[in-house]
């Protein structure tokens, strides 16, 4: 605050610190009462008035304060009221949100991969599953036609064996009397 004018005193000066909850509503950061009792300023006096205003991480976007002040020039009350902006506020909350999409984007993209190649080599091996049972179920076959076949060759080896058996007792036993 800088004074310009002789006989000027101020009666009040307050400064309220305003920001908006989730880039929305309105809300109140910080009042401060700067004057509160009549003080007389001397002129090309300069008075620094240093605030620290905490703004929470649900509020973003532009804030702004509003002056509220009056005073006397040459004993003449004056009041002035005006508002202005003060900086812009970033958005950590939604920063923090992009961050963690784009970190669930690139994760879904590997998984997605990942599933893909599964997928692919599910497909490769249930290919392979129906081939080696369609070779086992033929197999099968042929083992029970192979069964059949030793038992066949197992029958005729023993006929032979009893025909040759006979054939054999018959010659070596030959009878006395021709008939």
């Amino acid at each position: 605050m800088e004074c310009r004018s002789l006989d000027v005193a101020i009666d009040s000066l307050n400064i309220s610190v305003y920001g908006f909850e989730l880039g929305k509503e309105k809300v109140l950061l910080k009042d401060v009462v700067c004057i509160a009792n009549r003080t007389l300023l001397t002129f090309n006096q300069t008075r620094v008035y240093n605030y620290t205003v905490p703004v929470p991480s649900d509020v973003w976007d532009t804030t702004y304060a509003e002056l509220d002040f009056s005073y006397k020039i040459a004993d003449e009350p004056h009041e002035y009221s005006p508002s202005f902006s003060l900086t812009l506020v970033r958005n950590v909350y939604l920063e923090n949100l992009e961050r963690q999409l784009k970190s669930l984007n690139e994760s879904y993209a590997v998984l997605n991969a990942t599933y893909w190649a599964l997928n692919g080599t599910y497909a490769q091996l249930n290919e392979s599953y129906s081939e080696l049972r369609q070779n086992y179920t033929s197999l099968q076959v042929n083992v029970g036609e192979l069964d059949n076949a030793r038992r066949v060759v197992a029958i005729l080896v023993v006929t032979t064996v009893f025909f040759i058996a006979t054939t054999f007792y018959l010659v070596i036993r030959k009878p006395r009397e021709s008939w």
